[in-house]
C-alpha cells in the first residue's frame, strides 16, 4: 500500500490537525519558543551539491525531528491558533501524542515544511529525509510484527519441552 504525504493528520486521541507553515506561522514559531526554521538546514550550495553537502544539511533535520519534547515544543506552536479554536490547551494538546500520532505529526510537518521551502536543494533534503524516515518506520514497524509473531509461536510448552530434551 503506497503512503501518501500529507499535511493532515490524526492524533492518538483522533483529533485531526494540519500543518501549515506560512511566513506567519514561521515568525509565530520564533516569538513563541524562539526555535527559526532556519536552522534545520544545513548550508547547502546551489548548484549540484554532493551525496556529503545533502547529508551533512540533513543532519540538523534529522536531530530535529528524533528530539521529541523540541519537535512537541514547535509543533504546539505551529498548531495553537487551531487548538485555541478547538478549545485544546498545551497540556491537552500534548495529551494526544504517545506514538502512532507522534509519527503522522512528523510525516505532515516534514510536507509542509517541502512544500514551503522555495530553494530546490533545501526541498530536496527535506523530501530525502521525509522519505528515509517513513521507510525506518515502516521497517520498525514490520520488525515489530515480526517480533510479535514470533513471541506468539513461542510457547512456555515449547520451551519446556526443548529444556527437557537436554
Amino acid at each position: 500500500m503506497s503512503q501518501q504525504a500529507t499535511k493532515t493528520f490524526k492524533d492518538d486521541l483522533g483529533r485531526e490537525w494540519t500543518v501549515d507553515i506560512t511566513t506567519a506561522t514561521m515568525l509565530r514559531v520564533k516569538a513563541m519558543v524562539g526555535f527559526s526554521f532556519d536552522s534545520l538546514i544545513g548550508k547547502i550550495g546551489k548548484d549540484k551539491p554532493t551525496k556529503e553537502e545533502v547529508q551533512a544539511a540533513a543532519s540538523p533535520l534529522e536531530d530535529f525531528i528524533d528530539d521529541g519534547e523540541r519537535f512537541a515544543v514547535v509543533l504546539w506552536a505551529i498548531l495553537k491558533p487551531d487548538a485555541e479554536k478547538l478549545g485544546v490547551n498545551e497540556e491537552q494538546f500534548h495529551g494526544g501524542f504517545r506514538g502512532e500520532g507522534t509519527q503522522r505529526a512528523i510525516s505532515a510537518f516534514l510536507q509542509a515544511l517541502s512544500d514551503f521551502s522555495q530553494h530546490p536543494a533545501k526541498k530536496m533534503v527535506i523530501r530525502g529525509v521525509s522519505l528515509a524516515w517513513r521507510g525506518m518506520k515502516r521497517a520498525e514497524a514490520k520488525a515489530m510484527e515480526l517480533a510479535a509473531k514470533m513471541e506468539a509461536e513461542v510457547t512456555d510448552e515449547k520451551i519446556d519441552a526443548e529444556l527437557e530434551k537436554q
